[in-house]
């Protein structure tokens, strides 16, 4: 049954009046209902066909285990292991066999992936968001919702809620993401919401859609998802006994034949029903228009693609704040404030990738720019015209906010998130802006970018002192002005020792496979051939290349160092510091970073072994996964994994008497902990695989926070001292430079 409507508020009537009329419903053609009739059809045929593969393979085995006896017959006229051998040819396909049953039907059973928690509201809890939606549902014809549900995705959804009876039913559950609450107006949210409960005012073609869907996850399902049945099956078929490695692996043959099958039905469904699906969704679109307007829909679809940017960037940064143990307690609040962050050329960017995409064929849903040009051929000039913004429908939406984060990070981290790790988002927001800050002087101080494949670090773990303050000043204008002069030209040739850098590890990799004796395309590690010769050939080229750049980068590297160090000594002169705000707490921190600076040497040192390791262990489990019965293969998946295991090792307990140098949680956090979370075990490549990938990017951006802290003050310093920042990188200058980059390497920058 459908809820009941709830009377209009008398303070809601501005913001609803233009919704007391219902609107001209968009026209479904019988062509478009009796097409998704047929593809619904087809996807009941579908499982079906499946259930007919299963009885074909029960009667095959029925079939064996009857009238094959015979073959047992044989073993009585034959004495010691000859006997077993038509024994084996009988039983064997009887355990296979059996064994493809049980996987074939255990999809049918199978439990889908847990859901996240979503919060869920009734009338009583927000009454104005709900008596909005109603006015919708009236306007355009559709049934009620039972209650509506809040997530974190910026999207919206209208689904049957309890499963096959909601469907009969017809009880509808409207999903909202909360960013589009938080970052839409109220007319762009009116258009989202009418697009989602258009789709339940199509009434029988929104059920056949359920339908198609419901066929086309399953499908999914059945190709894609494993559970521990299959890594049982796969441990199994390795076991030392031959005779029952080879029913097991007769086994897996069969069921990867019958993926095989059923990944072409999936295949068949989907591309039956991504036309159709395409069209509900234009013809949804319609609703939306038809409640916010045309330009209205187009504002929103750019809206929501910032937004969805917005989301992505507040993920990564969520992920980076975890790795310290602090969690903002009101995500959609950050949303929002990255997607106020987002520069103009980004904002022109995404506009430019609307026009660029294209609805492909086996896409469910139309590009954005197919579905503004459709919308445009109809235009209208909506119901909705209030830019208020979409958060005021909710009652209390702060804490709301706040309270869905707390179950996503729950639903997320499970039992390692506790409330102690929340922070104020006030605090958190603040906490980026200082580091956009960081990262903007990093980006004017350095030029071109500081990279760890030439890591810049000190040679003390104490700032040298500064006993004359003017001669300090002089060597540091000296070394400003050689590192202007030079600039274009250490672009260019960083990028090319960038470039063979990447040889060596491709060098390193082909070296490896060649070992191994496994074949591979050279294209791929960009050889001529796949042969050792043909690495050696490229790995010498490779360093030849470095050794010719490495005059001009040292003295350059050289230069810079000494420009950092001196205008963060110079912070401690008294006239320098008077012109500088908050310096004491400067000096306290610029001391402690420098500490943690200096011991950074022996892990960056360490980065590139970790790099070439991870790369070839990456390889070797490809390769190990199509063959596992390369010995070679295994033994050098097991050697890498203990070489990089002992680097982790060393990285965890080298740094932890050493604290992170940032803001964390209330517990201690050492270097080594920030690195490495938790020493895998060292039997387990992927998770050591894992853990080394987090460790490199891990120090990657300690390394590059640390500098950019430094050039923050530096670059102070030398604005009080009358320095300007270094020449920009202009393609001009990049192009010119690079006719000189051979001579330049032979010059030096010291004077």
């Amino acid at each position: 049954m459908s809820a009941e409507k709830s009377p209009r508020s008398a303070g809601a009537e501005r913001l609803f009046e233009s919704l007391d009329g219902p609107i001209a419903r968009p026209r479904v053609s019988i062509v478009y209902l009796f097409g998704l009739l047929v593809v619904a059809l087809a996807m009941i045929l579908l499982p079906i066909i499946y259930l007919a593969l299963i009885g074909a393979a029960g009667y095959a085995l029925y079939l064996h285990a009857r009238y094959d006896l015979g073959i047992l017959s044989a073993t009585m006229h034959l004495h010691g292991r000859t006997a077993i051998v038509p024994f084996l040819v009988y039983l064997a396909p009887l355990i296979a066999g059996a064994i493809l049953l049980f996987f074939m039907i255990k999809p049918l059973f199978a439990r889908g992936a847990r859901e996240l928690s979503p919060l869920k509201f009734d009338r009583q809890q927000q009454p104005l968001l709900f008596e909005f939606v109603d006015q919708l549902c009236a306007a355009i014809r559709a049934p009620l919702p039972r209650y509506i549900k809040v997530d974190c995705d910026t999207n919206a959804s209208a689904s049957f809620g309890g499963g096959l009876l909601g469907f009969l039913r017809r009880d509808m559950v409207l999903t909202i993401g909360l960013p589009l609450a938080a970052g839409l107006t109220v007319r762009q949210f009116a258009g989202v919401l009418a697009h989602e409960l258009g789709h339940f005012s199509q009434g029988m073609a929104m059920r056949l859609t359920y339908i198609i869907r419901s066929v086309n996850v399953w499908f999914a399902r059945l190709v894609y998802e494993r559970d521990a049945f299959d890594y049982m099956l796969m441990d199994a078929s390795r076991e030392g006994d031959a005779r029952i490695a080879i029913v097991m692996l007769v086994a897996r043959l069969f069921v990867w034949i019958t993926r095989c099958i059923l990944w072409v039905l999936m295949i068949i469904g989907h591309g039956i029903s991504c036309f159709m699906m395409r069209q509900m969704e234009y013809d949804a679109d319609r609703y939306d228009a038809l409640v916010a307007g045309t330009d209205g829909f187009e504002a929103t679809v750019q809206r929501i693609n910032v937004l969805s940017v917005a989301t992505a960037a507040t993920y990564s940064q969520i992920r980076d704040s975890w790795s310290v143990r602090r969690l903002p307690d009101d995500l959609p609040r950050c949303i929002l404030a990255n997607a106020a962050g987002l520069s103009a050329r980004t904002g022109q960017a995404l506009r430019a990738d609307i026009e660029k995409r294209r609805t492909g064929v086996f896409d469910t849903h139309p590009s954005d720019r197919d579905r503004m040009r459709h919308v445009q051929k109809h235009p209208c000039a909506g119901m909705v015209r209030s830019d208020r913004a979409a958060s005021t429908l909710f009652k209390d939406f702060e804490t709301v906010c706040r309270t869905l984060s707390l179950v996503f990070y729950s639903d997320q981290l499970g039992e390692r998130f506790q409330r102690e790790h929340l922070v104020p988002t006030t605090s958190m927001l603040g906490e980026q802006g200082e580091a956009q800050e960081d990262m903007a002087a990093l980006a004017r101080y350095f030029r071109p970018e500081p990279r760890l494949v030439r890591p810049l670090l000190p040679k003390s773990d104490e700032l040298p002192p500064v006993s004359d303050a003017r001669k300090t000043l002089a060597v540091l204008k000296e070394v400003h002005r050689r590192l202007c002069a030079a600039v274009s030209k250490v672009s260019v040739a960083m990028d090319r020792y960038d470039a063979a850098d990447a040889a060596l590890l491709e060098a390193a990799h082909g070296a490896a496979l060649c070992k191994a004796g496994i074949r591979f395309d050279p294209k791929l590690l960009r050889m001529d051939e796949a042969t050792p010769a043909a690495t050696e050939r490229n790995e010498t080229a490779a360093r030849a290349t470095q050794r010719s750049l490495a005059t001009l980068l040292d003295a350059y590297d050289s230069a810079l160092r000494s420009r950092l160090l001196a205008g963060l000594g110079l912070l401690g002169v008294p006239a320098v510091a008077a012109r500088i705000n908050d310096v004491d707490e400067w000096q306290a921190e610029i001391r402690k970073l420098v500490r943690v600076w200096f011991r950074l040497r022996d892990p960056v040192a360490t980065l590139a072994e970790l790099r070439r390791d991870l790369g070839l262990l990456s390889t070797l489990l490809k390769v190990h996964v199509r063959d596992n019965s390369n010995s070679t293969v295994a033994a050098m998946i097991r050697t890498t994994t203990a070489r990089m295991h002992g680097v982790l090792s060393n990285l965890r307990s080298g740094l932890d008497a050493l604290e992170y140098p940032f803001q964390h949680s209330g517990e201690r956090l050492s270097v080594g902990r920030y690195l490495v979370e938790r020493l895998p075990p060292e039997g387990e490549p992927l998770l050591v695989g894992q853990a080394a990938d987090y460790a490199g990017e891990r120090l990657s951006a300690l390394y590059i926070r640390l500098l950019a802290r430094l050039a923050r003050v530096a670059e102070q310093v030398e604005k009080v001292v009358g320095l300007p920042a270094l020449p920009e990188l202009s393609s001009r200058s990049a192009a010119t430079a690079a006719s000189g980059v051979a001579s330049a390497a032979r010059e030096s920058l010291s004077a």
